[in-house]
């Protein structure tokens, strides 16, 4: 019985790595979108 809690807990904690992992790299796109939107995009002052 423990062993089958056991891999349902860490089948679960596969489930909330991969989930992170697929998530993270849209997460951190954006946060670079909005940045870059911020940002002045040349170094010409303005008048």
């Amino acid at each position: 019985m423990m062993a089958d809690i056991m891999t349902w807990v860490g089948g679960m904690l596969g489930v909330a790595v991969l989930s992170v992992m697929a998530v993270g790299p849209m997460a951190l796109d954006v946060h670079d979108t909005r940045r870059r939107r911020s940002t002045p995009s040349s170094e010409t002052p303005t008048r």
